[in-house]
């Protein structure tokens, strides 16, 4: 196996982790739990007793309905929206705000009409919240969002590993573990291979992810392919998180290209500079980044870099489309195009 030749033309290979190398069912099935729970269980926002041992052994039959089959997926990842969090937070403002009980394709119809890209459709988020919630902080990292996260952490981890991860009891202890059902994207062998084999030709390989650090070094420590990333190309959402407390006013989050600029420039710029996008973008010329989501494709246009989408997210085939209209330099398969025999 060898690289494929165009990319020669690079020296540096940044990717994002869900929908290119990992899959991300499992984060779907937890932004689906989350929202239903804090929206209709009476120990939140609703007046149900929710069975959520039964919730969590039917996590995919409750995520097709939430997100009705895939398509409000589909359809806020086209808006920008990157990290799973995010995900919950829009489903659970859309079903509080709306007041739609179980009609989850009510959401879906409302974020398709107002069509709003991020960062303003968290704004409108925000807005459908505070109207249900007039005494909440409704704002995106705010009170209400914090809530969904932890619910969402609770839901990946399972009640036991929330205690030993974040040091405190999870809300309920009927939750399992849906981090433990998590598979890379394509078999262990062909990913081993196609990040062996670029590191072996020489490339810097790093990682700019919406994945707390831990969930990006337990299944990269276990699949034996974190020895093939530069430690210092690899920012999380930790590092992001960190810095986002100085910059209320912007969101890092992936589409901002945070996460990917940082992976390459490090410390040679300031974080006020990172994120005011005040570098020179020149020095991302031989930077390929490498993403399923309109997120990812944002944020490296912004930065400078070039763009490889890969047709293995959440609308697969279908998000070429998205991709040649959005301008991505490479649109592949898969992430396994990297390479060829």
């Amino acid at each position: 196996m060898n690289p494929a030749s165009f990319l020669k033309e690079f020296d540096t290979i940044l990717f994002d982790m869900d929908g290119v190398i990992t899959s991300e069912r499992t984060y779907w099935d937890c932004a689906a739990l989350s929202s239903v729970e804090l929206a209709f269980d009476k120990r939140y926002f609703g007046t149900k007793t929710l069975n959520l041992a039964q919730m969590g052994q039917q996590a995919q039959e409750v995520a097709d309905r939430v997100f009705c089959g895939d398509d409000t997926i589909v359809l806020l990842k086209n808006y920008g929206v990157n990290t799973n969090w995010d995900l919950a937070y829009l489903m659970f403002a859309g079903i509080l705000g709306l007041d739609c009980g179980e009609d989850f394709k009510k959401v879906y119809d409302h974020y398709k009409q107002v069509d709003l890209r991020v960062p303003d459709l968290y704004t409108h988020a925000e807005e459908l919240l505070q109207a249900a919630l007039p005494d909440k902080d409704c704002a995106r990292l705010g009170e209400i969002w914090t809530m969904v996260q932890v619910a969402f952490n609770e839901w990946y981890c399972g009640s036991e590993g929330f205690r030993e991860t974040f040091g405190y009891e999870a809300s309920d202890s009927d939750k399992q573990a849906m981090m433990q059902g998590e598979e890379p994207l394509h078999s262990l062998a062909q990913t081993q291979e196609l990040l062996k084999t670029l590191h072996t030709a020489g490339f810097r390989l790093g990682v700019g992810t919406g994945r707390p650090r831990e969930e990006f070094r337990r299944p990269a420590e276990n699949w034996d392919i974190m020895q093939y990333f530069e430690p210092s190309l690899c920012i999380t959402y930790d590092e992001l998180a960190a810095v986002q407390k100085k910059f209320q006013h912007v969101s890092l989050a992936k589409p901002h290209p945070y996460t990917f600029a940082k992976a390459v420039l490090g410390d040679s710029c300031s974080d006020f500079e990172l994120a005011h996008g005040k570098y020179d973008k020149k020095q991302m010329e031989k930077v390929l980044v490498v993403g399923d989501a309109g997120a990812d494709l944002f944020a490296a246009k912004e930065m400078g870099a070039k763009f490889a989408a890969v047709l293995t997210g959440v609308n697969g085939q279908a998000s070429r489309t998205f991709f040649e209209v959005q301008g991505a330099d490479f649109i592949l398969n898969s992430v396994l195009n990297l390479i060829e025999a």
